[in-house]
């Protein structure tokens, strides 16, 4: 379920520090960015969805303190696919995918160990060096589509959506893994938005839901409570949309398979 309500035009003083010319972040982003410094993943704090159906965000924020909170608010600054194939129904942390998409249409060998995974099988969707049908995979009848996930449920092949969150009065914005149970409330929200997803302040609640297997988990609940003006959307764009494309490969959450 999405919720909606009116949305209105946020003005600049909501908050966003990258919204205020004269600000000392804007001091701060020349400065502390030694010469040929660029963005990484690792400068960014990552938000786990909570297992068992849990309606509470937990995370360390950038102070360090720990924060308990219902609802992530914030610009989505960073909105993106991502497919993975697994050597393991059940992949460990540090774990490789086997294949990685990042269009959903081809996806590129990203692990020589195939696990449990049929090599023939596998070698049927290979159209390059390297390079998969990805979309061919997802299809029914194919090995590794609908049917063939753990206990006969889902699919093998898994999606997910990245999230970045820029939150007010915050510098680098949360990322957030959007796994398959909350795709279905996220990507109708994202593709029914009016305008650039940059320009949208979100508002991110949980709601406990169940899978075709009978387990519970909880599922991100996106809400649109605002927008910015077109020309604050693309000083947004600049700073934090387009280099966290750059690195958009980075994102491989490699133990958020589920």
């Amino acid at each position: 379920m999405i919720k909606t309500k009116e949305i209105a035009v946020v003005e600049p003083q909501t908050g966003f520090l990258a919204l205020h010319g004269d600000s000392d972040f804007n001091e701060a982003m020349a400065a502390n960015l030694a010469t040929g410094e660029s963005l990484s993943v690792s400068d960014l704090i990552r938000i786990k969805t909570p297992a068992g159906g849990g309606r509470t965000w937990q995370y360390v924020n950038s102070d360090g303190a720990e924060v308990e909170c219902k609802a992530i608010e914030g610009l989505m600054v960073y909105y993106a696919s991502l497919g993975q194939l697994w050597g393991s129904e059940e992949p460990t942390k540090g774990q490789r995918p086997v294949l990685t998409s990042y269009d959903l249409k081809t996806a590129t060998r990203t692990n020589d160990s195939l696990g449990d995974i049929d090599a023939e099988q596998l070698e049927a969707f290979r159209i390059g060096d390297r390079l998969y049908d990805w979309e061919g995979m997802g299809k029914e009848g194919s090995p590794f589509g609908w049917g063939s996930g753990k206990g006969g449920y889902g699919r093998r092949i898994k999606e997910s959506r990245t999230l970045a969150i820029l939150q007010p009065g915050e510098a680098w914005p949360v990322l957030l893994s959007v796994g398959g149970g909350s795709i279905s409330t996220i990507s109708p929200f994202v593709k029914r938005l009016k305008v650039a997803h940059y320009r949208v302040i979100v508002s991110l609640t949980l709601q406990k839901a169940a899978s075709k297997s009978g387990i519970d988990y909880s599922q991100i609940v996106p809400e649109n409570v605002g927008t910015i003006t077109r020309e604050e959307g693309l000083v947004i764009k600049s700073l934090y949309t387009d280099p966290l494309t750059r690195i958009a490969t980075q994102f491989d959450a490699t133990q958020d398979a589920s």
